[in-house]
């Protein structure tokens, strides 16, 4: 007898059509046992045997198939019962409309104006192409760069650089932490910094100054003239104040030019120059300065001391 695959149910949900399938099989079965005895009785051919053989084959492999595909509706139909899981995401657009609702609703002209309360934050960078107007508190720990025009009412607490590419307005308070570069104006009731370093300064107002003022640069060139032949000259200070100490050496005593002090960088037109003696035998020479934008010069009308140092102070603004 030819033997049939049995495929059994996965669940208790498919008992019916199990019931169905076993008695498809016992009939099978039957009828097997009496093809069996027929063939008992009378032979059958080749040709008819290799037909009986794959219709039998043919009912148990669609038998099978049936099996498998109630066995997939029922697991189909299972997973169906499951309530479906929505996630649902809220976000709004600032496009004009959402704008206009919002300011029907709060009975104003929005304007495309954004709110954004004390908790915000943001994580990447924000570009304002417009002009900016902060009335609370900013508080920048990164790099600040302002494109159009900020004008600031309240104090503002600057950690690192700032980049200024337009005007600047600061009705308060400003502590900048950082450098501070400006290609543009700055105006402001106070400024507070801890270092500036500043190519041109103009100033309409007067300037008051809590420390010292304390010029910096490159020492000027110096060298001895007629009056302190044989001598030296040497220099401690920049262009803006210094020192000059002058030697005259064992040569013909005369009067007239000592010394020629020429700047590092010239004036754009003749500076000021004040000396101070600071020695005894300099005060004791009637000494007078010559100027021009390039250099000035240690002048004494009577004859100085061989071997005598002369010392003086000079101090020279535009």
């Amino acid at each position: 007898m030819m033997s049939v695959m049995k495929v059994l149910p996965e669940d208790n949900e498919t008992n019916d059509e199990y019931d169905i399938f076993k008695q498809e099989y016992a009939t099978l079965e039957v009828t097997e046992e009496n093809s069996a005895a027929r063939r008992a009785e009378t032979p059958i051919a080749p040709n008819g045997r290799q037909r009986r053989n794959k219709l039998l084959g043919t009912a148990a492999l669609v038998l099978v198939l049936i099996t498998a595909l109630l066995t997939g509706v029922t697991a189909l139909i299972r997973s169906s019962d499951k309530p479906d899981t929505s996630v649902v995401i809220n976000t709004q657009s600032l496009d004009n409309g959402t704008l206009n609702q919002l300011s029907a609703e709060a009975g104003g002209d929005a304007k495309q104006q954004l709110t954004i309360t004390p908790e915000t934050i943001f994580k990447q960078n924000v570009v304002v192409q417009g002009s900016t107007e902060i009335q609370q508190n900013l508080n920048v720990d990164g790099i600040l760069t302002i494109k159009g025009q900020a004008i600031l009412q309240g104090p503002v607490d600057i950690d690192q650089d700032a980049t200024l590419r337009r005007s600047l307005t600061v009705a308060g308070n400003t502590a900048i932490g950082g450098n501070l570069t400006a290609t543009g104006s700055i105006t402001a009731t106070s400024l507070s910094v801890g270092s500036i370093t500043i190519s041109t300064v103009n100033v309409s107002s007067d300037i008051s100054f809590g420390g010292h003022l304390i010029p910096n640069g490159a020492a000027p060139t110096s060298r001895t003239s007629v009056a302190a032949s044989g001598g030296n000259v040497t220099v401690s200070g920049n262009d803006t104040s210094g020192t000059v100490v002058i030697n005259v050496g064992s040569g013909g005593i005369a009067s007239g030019e000592m010394a020629i002090i020429t700047f590092t960088k010239s004036f754009n037109s003749t500076p000021k120059v004040q000396l101070t003696p600071i020695s005894t035998p300099a005060s004791s020479l009637n000494y007078y300065a010559t100027r021009s934008a390039t250099f000035f010069t240690i002048n004494t009308s009577t004859p100085p001391t061989n071997g005598t140092s002369y010392v003086f102070d000079y101090f020279v603004t535009q």
